[in-house]
């Protein structure tokens, strides 16, 4: 290694910088994707609240047909047939609900792995580094080992963190 590194000096070439991070840790700290959650979570709070009405609507009204005596065969159908498009309203929203969940889910996820991993790539250019590999184990990558003084873990997470 020591031969090769002088022969890339004497051949005017820097011997190549090598690296690792473990993306999940990074993900875990990286502050941006806090306050984006977060926002993710009110939404899904204000969709929630909204099936939760639609659903209490459906309940008044399936109670009111239970219990209410007082109610003529016209008006007992008609309660019967708001119950009934009110609970397809409910169930046609709840689904709508859970597909834009996913969605912005999905949205949140690749829009944060791609902030870190632009942000990997400016580090890893302004750093000089040749190679940067991705080291969490349950990620699949192919890095078995790696000495710990190669890992940049957190000096990512500051960089990502100071922009």
């Amino acid at each position: 290694v020591q031969r090769a590194s002088a022969q890339n000096d004497a051949a005017g070439q820097t011997p190549g910088k090598i690296a690792v991070f473990n993306r999940k840790i990074v993900f875990d700290n990286y502050n941006k994707r806090e306050v984006e959650w977060k926002a993710l979570e009110d939404q899904k709070i204000g969709l929630q609240a909204e099936i939760d009405k639609l659903r209490e609507e459906v309940n008044a009204g399936r109670k009111k047909l239970r219990e209410d005596k007082t109610l003529t065969e016209q008006q007992r159908q008609e309660l019967t047939d708001k119950v009934a498009a009110d609970d397809r309203n409910y169930q046609d929203r709840w689904r709508r609900a859970q597909g834009e969940i996913d969605d912005k889910s999905d949205t949140f996820f690749s829009s944060i792995l791609g902030q870190i991993d632009a942000g990997v790539r400016e580090f890893g250019a302004a750093q000089h580094f040749k190679i940067i590999l991705d080291s969490d184990p349950k990620a699949g990558t192919p890095v078995l080992y790696f000495a710990g003084s190669i890992d940049i873990t957190e000096e990512v997470i500051k960089y990502l963190n100071g922009k």
